[in-house]
């Protein structure tokens, strides 16, 4: 096939639109792998099933996620398993709606959640943890953990930066209060 033929043939609108169906399937079905993982994780680990799937091929738990097939680490294997435990079995809610939620908000939210109660407060969280960016959510968090309505506290700092490689170091001799003055921030 010549060049021009595989030009005309990938812009053609059956093959954009074609690969657009497949790039919006990938992206979902990226979206759903690690609540996927995390339940099949959960459910090996339970009563040690992992143990049947491979026969003799591992030891123990740290061993079977050490394959090369699967590779994670015990960590990794974990995270994903307490988020299945955490908002699917504990908090009931569906796969498909945590499978919402970006992936850094959901690390990001699980040790708070652990420590929750309340369902109406964990859907909130996690409702806003589907809906903000990271940064956002940590500043609604801060501001949900401090909910006595008293002002934020903040240090100070300067930094000299070298034009020419853009290195930038903290100047030590300033203290908090004299650059609050100089910035007229008091």
């Amino acid at each position: 096939m010549k060049k021009t033929q595989m030009i005309q043939e990938l812009s053609s609108s059956e093959t954009a639109y074609k690969l657009h169906t497949q790039l919006l399937e990938t992206i979902v079905f990226s979206k759903r792998s690690f609540v996927v993982i995390g339940k099949i994780l959960y459910r090996l680990r339970e009563n040690n099933l992992y143990q049947s799937a491979v026969g003799s091929g591992a030891d123990n738990w740290i061993d079977y996620l050490a394959q090369p097939e699967i590779g994670l680490s015990k960590g990794e294997a974990s995270r994903l398993i307490q988020i299945y435990e955490q908002f699917i079995v504990r908090f009931g809610f569906s796969e498909d709606f945590i499978a919402e939620v970006p992936l850094k908000n959901i690390h990001y939210i699980l040790p708070i959640v652990k420590g929750m109660a309340d369902d109406a407060d964990v859907d909130t969280l996690v409702d806003n943890a589907r809906v903000l960016s990271q940064k956002d959510l940590k500043e609604r968090v801060f501001d949900i953990r401090t909910d006595d309505g008293g002002e934020r506290t903040y240090e100070y700092v300067v930094f000299k930066r070298c034009v020419e490689t853009g290195t930038m170091v903290k100047i030590h001799d300033l203290e908090s209060e004299i650059i609050k003055h100089k910035l007229k921030l008091n």
